[in-house]
């Protein structure tokens, strides 16, 4: 079951499977602070009733912002699991720098297919 929650021209938030939130950014943007407050606001409402899963797609050619990646870092949610999908070698080395300075407290995964991240986020138990 998917059921898509807001689509806009720089991103997309939809719900699978009841439990996992999907972000999906659209290709060849540059993501600032304010995607990644917007995004962030929409998974807060939608898991105010019970935490979930993040799965967040970084389509080819997308890039983060410094601040935004920043924002991301320092921003405050609650969820069961998070995964990135990635698609090129630019965005596999920000994902491992953000990876090693995740410090929520829940298990961060990064993939490089859509398959594997929804496999894992389905199988995984707190």
């Amino acid at each position: 079951m998917t059921k898509e929650i807001v689509k806009t021209n720089r991103y997309s938030v939809t719900i699978i499977e009841t439990d996992i939130v999907h972000i999906r950014f659209t290709e060849a943007i540059c993501i600032e602070v304010e995607d990644v407050k917007a995004t962030f606001d929409i998974y807060q409402e939608l898991s105010a009733v019970q935490e979930r899963k993040i799965l967040v797609e970084f389509p080819d050619h997308t890039i983060i912002t410094s601040e935004a990646r920043e924002y991301g870092q320092a921003a405050e949610i609650n969820a069961d699991a998070e995964a990135f999908v990635i698609t090129t070698l630019a965005q596999r080395i920000l994902a491992r720098f953000f990876k090693s300075f995740h410090k929520k407290a829940f298990p961060l995964k990064i993939f490089m297919n859509k398959e594997e991240a929804m496999n894992w986020l389905i199988n995984y138990k707190k």
